[in-house]
């Protein structure tokens, strides 16, 4: 059996790393919008399967429910997947109600074989207050699904969460 090693990071922007490797190279980046992108917060693609990107949007799909995060006055982020190369790759598919919450949801990552999702989600009470500010603050805490019948089920919160630090964005190295 694999032996799988969890690598839990929080990077700024990846492709910093890249572009400094090349500096005395010209290079051209082209960045163009998807036609699934929304004017909401939309990030944190990762590849599932070679065809399917899995992203976190605040883009609310609930017609009934209007609830906003305060300090951007968006929706709560949840996650959305797309077949990016099918002929209908503008649909956005919202994962089922055991993965998004009335919580955010964001950053996936996968096993290698595709059978565990990792992500992040908030916790559900503020539990800790900042004593410079005296605001109360909701951790981040890492979650687990495993894909049973080609749905997303069975969550949990892994026993690395710790009620005094944010664990979030995680990814996945499997050597």
């Amino acid at each position: 059996m694999k032996k799988i090693k969890l690598l839990f990071t929080c990077f700024l922007f990846t492709a910093i790393g890249v572009l400094s490797s090349q500096e005395n190279k010209e290079t051209n980046i082209l960045v163009k919008n998807l036609s699934f992108n929304t004017e909401f917060s939309d990030f944190g693609g990762t590849v599932f399967r070679d065809s399917i990107l899995f992203f976190a949007s605040s883009k609310n799909t609930n017609r009934f429910v209007k609830r906003k995060w305060k300090p951007n006055m968006q929706p709560f982020l949840d996650l959305y997947s797309v077949n990016f190369k099918s002929d209908k790759q503008n649909i956005r598919v919202k994962l089922n109600k055991t993965i998004n919450t009335r919580n955010h949801e964001s950053s996936v990552s996968f096993n290698s074989d595709y059978t565990v999702m990792y992500f992040t989600r908030n916790g559900e009470k503020k539990d800790y207050v900042n004593s410079k500010t005296d605001k109360e603050l909701i951790k981040l805490k890492l979650y687990k699904a495993d894909l049973i019948n080609n749905e997303w089920s069975n969550v949990k919160e892994l026993p690395i969460n710790n009620e005094l630090y944010s664990y979030g964005h995680p990814s996945i190295n499997s050597r």
